[in-house]
């Protein structure tokens, strides 16, 4: 609150106080005193000439303040803020908020979290805007979402949706806000906007370092009609940000898709951020239930972290949800770890026999079949049927999970078209090359340039003597379900020798076809990088992997028998095929994804999408919609706004299982590290932005904007209503006088001197 005078050399006629003063001491001037008979009778007590002076003063000061005030309305005064804004109709301003959303919010600190303060500090700024003034509420998360997108003067609106807002989860996109907010703000009408951020005070979500964000941000702040003001508004508690938190890190699984009975490694890192040396026990659940003969314990450094492993077999088909856990901690959201396994009964694959004979030993899928389909307990889990490449269409794929190509010489146009069909919606393939195999074919119509199904261009044969083998390079089985087969103690897969392979050439997308129309739109399925999995000792890679739409395709370098290499004689042959073929099957893929990507069910024939019902984790639930075509039924769930465990319900059928999905998120927010003060300097460098704490920092602030109201009209009313009192007093202190004279003299004097 502020107060001046527009006029202030007006203030020098104060010097007029000073005439009440002179005249009231002239009045008190000696006289000569006559004395004469009645003059006994005009003498007054003593008591009522204390009280006649008294009021002869406070005559006096009413007069001073008279002429003091006279002169200050005359220098016309102004006042802002505070109790001023009321006098003015102030200056409207647009405001935007933006909370942060993310799990650190949600920490445990006293008798509330960061989440409730910062609900309570926005609505109590929002107590302090007046009519007229807008707001905008954002929240920030893994993705930006608008609670109030267009800017409204109903308050009320704007409580509600903070009251609603969801616990908070994942981590948060601070400047992705900032800058929905800012452009939100431009599209306001009036003349003073206000951006503010309200977070627990964490450095992680900042992105101190990335100049880069910065400077966008600062660009586009400088575009804007009128340049928006920001204000970071920490409502933690301090010395909550010095205490230890532990962490689980992302689940890593062997395989997302399994059979009963096939063991699937769970890995994950255990962290501690601050604190002291600590052991924590680690829980395994399956599907919420805690397996206590699971349970491991881990010691924590500071600032430390532990690997942890556990294997889980699974009995029945079905769908299962994976929970690696600790005990609870000041911050809950980072304390379990989530993912899914698809157990399925058996998997339906086709085997396209490139070389098939009346002698099965002299086939190319004779070890594959005998693998797949021998008298071991290992049967039940893989149905394979066998064809030869000229019955290969659409129709034989139908049903089908995975295809493997043995040594396929090449095919036509209409196979290659069903095979690209099959595997873009979520079909596995596997081109196992071989003497029979043609470079022209798999570079050409197959391959594409890296456009088609080839993840890699294929050389001619490459031999070496059989004296000088060659073999896998064990270090190179570093994707997860090939690092079972790390060279130790009874694992073989590395000791296989090979005396030809052909050369592979990892093809990337973005190499163009010189035959292709410059500038033409990109069509076709989403195609990832190659993946180099597994490596020969020379370096030559032996298989190499990329996602092709929604499914995936691996290629060996040389076939899956006995003519180019010792694979089939191997121990971990028949392992190997199994994990391979796993890894590259999609019924289980899809069930863990990143926050805002869609869910997909896939159905059986005959069921509707409308049938199923979608639970999220704050336990709403809602309508899944139909996607894809006939052929492949779908139910899906466009939004996944809130990290968790999703669950996919049948409505007609409430006692069936549910499906898992899990939306997963960034761990960084576990580190709870604060915004240093250089930090802080650093992000309100060039005036970019304030850090306050409390409201009123920022109703202060609001107060400077105001606009100044003159008050010379309280000085007039003032001095109107001194004039009033002055003339009261003086015709009290007249009337009072001869009062007191009649009451002081006696019946009979008063009567002689009537």
């Amino acid at each position: 609150m502020s107060f001046g005078f527009i006029q202030p050399w007006m203030l020098f006629a104060l010097a007029g106080v000073s005439l009440p003063i002179i005249a009231h001491l002239l009045s008190k001037r000696k006289f000569d005193i006559v004395f004469w008979g009645a003059m006994q009778f005009l003498e007054l007590g003593r008591k009522t000439r204390r009280r006649i002076r008294l009021e002869e003063i406070l005559l006096l000061l009413l007069r001073i303040g008279l002429i003091a005030i006279i002169v200050l309305a005359f220098a016309r005064p102004w006042g802002k803020g505070g109790a001023f804004n009321a006098l003015t109709e102030g200056v409207r301003r647009d405001v935007a908020y933006v909370i942060d959303g993310s799990y650190s919010m949600g920490r445990l600190t006293g008798d509330k979290t960061p989440q409730a303060a910062a609900r309570q500090w926005i609505q109590k700024s929002l107590g302090t805007l007046r009519t007229g003034d807008t707001v905008s509420l954002w929240e920030a998360r893994e993705q930006v979402v608008p609670r109030v997108e267009s800017a409204t003067s109903d308050l009320q609106q704007v409580r509600e949706q903070i009251d609603r807002l969801p616990q908070p989860a994942g981590a948060s996109r601070l400047t992705a806000a900032m800058t929905r907010a800012i452009q939100q703000l431009n599209q306001g009408t009036n003349p003073i906007r206000e951006l503010i951020v309200v977070t627990d005070g964490q450095s992680f979500p900042w992105n101190v370092g990335d100049s880069t964000l910065w400077a966008r941000l600062d660009d586009l702040r400088s575009q804007q009609t009128i340049k928006p003001r920001i204000w970071a508004v920490d409502v933690s508690d301090l010395a909550a940000l010095d205490a230890p938190n532990f962490a689980v890190d992302r689940l890593e699984l062997s395989r997302t898709m399994t059979v009963p009975n096939f063991p699937v490694r769970i890995r994950t890192t255990v962290r501690q951020f601050g604190g002291v040396s600590a052991r924590r026990p680690v829980y395994l659940s399956i599907n919420g239930q805690r397996l206590q003969d699971k349970t491991t314990v881990v010691s924590l450094p500071p600032d430390g972290e532990a690997p942890i492993e556990f294997e889980q077999r699974f009995d029945a088909a079905g769908s299962y949800l994976v929970t690696v856990s600790l005990d609870d901690d000041q911050l809950p959201g980072d304390n379990a770890s989530h993912s899914v396994v698809t157990v399925a009964a058996a998997v339906p694959i086709l085997l396209v026999d490139g070389r098939p004979s009346l002698d099965p030993v002299q086939s190319k899928s004779f070890f594959v079949q005998a693998a797949f389909g021998g008298a071991t307990p290992d049967a039940a889990w893989v149905r394979a049927a066998t064809i030869p490449p000229s019955e290969l269409n659409a129709a034989r794929l139908e049903g089908r999970d995975a295809v493997m190509l043995l040594d396929v010489a090449d095919l036509d146009a209409e196979q290659v078209q069903a095979l690209e069909a099959f595997v873009s919606k979520g079909g596995g393939l596997v081109v196992a090359t071989g003497p029979e195999s043609k470079p022209d074919f798999y570079n050409g119509p197959f391959g594409r340039k890296g456009k088609g199904l080839m993840p890699a261009e294929l050389a001619t044969a490459r031999p070496v003597p059989a004296s000088e083998p060659v073999t896998i390079e064990g270090e190179s089985l570093a994707v997860p379900w090939l690092t079972r087969f790390k060279p130790g103690s009874g694992i073989d897969l590395a000791t296989v020798r090979f005396t030809t392979w052909r050369t592979l050439k990892p093809l990337h997308p973005g190499e163009a076809d010189p035959a292709e129309r410059p500038g033409a739109a990109p069509a076709g399925p989403a195609i990832s990088a190659p993946v180099i999995a597994a490596q020969l000792k020379n370096g030559d890679p032996w298989l190499v992997t990329r996602r092709y739409g929604e499914g995936q395709v691996a290629v060996l370098s040389a076939p899956l028998d006995s003519e180019w290499s010792t694979l089939p004689s191997k121990n971990d042959f028949v392992p190997f095929l199994h994990e391979l073929l796993f890894s590259i099957t999609s019924r289980g893929q899809g069930h863990t994804v990143e926050t805002g990507a869609p869910l997909e069910l896939q159905l059986p024939r005959g069921v509707p999408a409308e049938s199923i019902r979608f639970r999220l984790p704050d336990g709403s639930e809602v309508p899944a919609e139909p996607g894809s075509d006939d052929s492949r039924p779908i139910a899906r769930l466009k939004s996944t706004l809130l990290p968790g465990v999703y669950q996919a319900l049948r409505a007609n059928r409430p006692q069936d299982p549910p499906d898992y999905f899990v939306v997963d998120f960034d761990r960084a927010e576990s580190n709870l590290a604060a915004l240093t003060a250089t930090e802080q300097e650093q992000l309100a460098d060039h005036e970019r932005m304030n850090f306050i704490r409390d409201v009123a920092d920022w109703t202060a602030a609001v107060d400077d904007d105001s606009p100044r109201a003159e008050v010379w009209w309280l000085a007039l009313l003032a001095v109107l209503g001194l004039l009033v009192f002055e003339v009261a007093m003086t015709r009290r202190l007249v009337r009072s006088g001869h009062g007191v004279l009649d009451a002081e003299l006696d019946p009979a004097e008063a009567a002689d001197m009537g």
